[in-house]
Parts: C-alpha cells; structure tokens; sequence
C-alpha cells in the first residue's frame, strides 16, 4: 500500500513540475527539494545499514520523511536563494546515479567526472533560471520533472515491454561495451520525450 502512495504521488509531483513548473515555480522547486531530501534521507539509511547500525522500521521512516519534508520546505521558504543549490544537486544526483553505470567499475574518477558534470550542469541551469527567469524555469522545471516521472515509468516500461535479451543487448550496443544496468537508454529516452512535451506544454500555456 505504501509503495503505490508513493508511486502516485511522485506520479502527480512529476506531472505538476514537468507541465506547469512556470506557473507554479515556488511549489515546484519545493517539490524538487522534497524529492531530494526522500534521496538524501533513503542515502543515509542505506550507509547507517552497511556500518551495521540497526534503525527500526518506524525510525527509518520517520528520519526519511523528516529529511523529505524539512528539504521542501527549506526550498519553499528560501525560494530563489536555494535556487542555484536544488538545481545544482539534482542535476549531479542524476548524472551519477543514471550513467555513472556505463564506466568501468575501477575507474572511480570518472564517476567523479561524471558527477561534475552533473552539478556543473545543474549550476548553469541555476544561474539561467536565477538571471534569465521564464524559458530558462520551463526548461529546467520541464527536465527536472520529466526525470520525476522516468522514476517511476522507466521500471514499469521496462519490466512489462521491454526486459529481455533483445532489449539488453540494444542497449549494450548504444551505450558500449561498459554499460552496466537495466533501462539506463530507456530512461533517458522516456525523459527526452517527456521534457519536450512538457516544455513545449509550458511555453504555450505561459503565453496566454
């Protein structure tokens, strides 16, 4: 039961960033900040697990929703100030985390590179919203909450049409011989596709 709560929220989360970020901005990036702090929460009980720390159940649930909610409403409340930093992280976060699977397992720095290269494309994307203001938020709202809803809908696409060895070894050949991982192609399509869509959604509306 909690884990469909949870698909449809992120579900409806994503859809509002995604196609109506501009004219719900302060919400959106304090949806973002929330999703982030889910990230950050889960992160930490994942490294207290693995160091042996044993979190009840209600505790994990509570340090996870505690970390959700105070980083949404930090974004809330600061608004354009946590601008630059919520872009910033979730740019990183989602580079590491989606393609830091196509390099080599040894090859740490690149991961690293990989992550700077997320944060420094989050940090641009930060100061173009901060400083240029409309087509910039529905730019970025319109990535951030395709990437929101290829969470949840990139797995189901995946496991319902596409698992399987024809599927696997498509995205092998694209993504080379390193790729580790299931969906990584698959995601980054579903994500494209929804950006656009959400992007061109946002810029037609904002004109009226």
């Amino acid at each position: 039961m909690t884990d469909v709560v949870l698909t449809i929220v992120t579900l409806a989360a994503g859809c509002l960033v995604c196609f109506a970020g501009y004219k719900f901005f302060r919400l959106s990036l304090a949806l973002v900040g929330a999703a982030l702090g889910f990230v950050a929460g889960v992160l930490l009980m994942n490294y207290l697990a693995s160091s042996g720390v044993a979190i009840p159940d209600i505790a994990r649930l509570i340090i996870i929703g505690v970390f959700t909610v105070g980083f949404g409403i930090g974004a809330f409340a600061l608004y354009m100030k946590a601008l630059i930093l919520v872009s910033t992280l979730a740019c990183g976060y989602w580079f590491y985390s989606d393609y830091s699977g196509m390099l080599p397992e040894d090859l740490v720095a690149n991961k690293l590179v990989l992550l700077a290269v997320g944060l420094a494309a989050g940090a641009l994307l930060g100061v173009l919203v901060y400083y240029a203001q409309k087509w910039s938020i529905c730019l970025l709202t319109s990535l951030l909450g395709a990437r929101i809803l290829s969470s949840v809908l990139s797995p189901l696409l995946w496991a319902r049409f596409l698992s399987g060895d024809a599927a696997r070894s498509f995205e092998e050949t694209v993504l080379g011989g390193n790729f580790t991982g299931d969906y990584v192609l698959t995601a980054a399509l579903v994500t494209v596709a929804l950006a656009g869509a959400g992007l061109a959604v946002q810029l037609k509306s904002s004109r009226k």
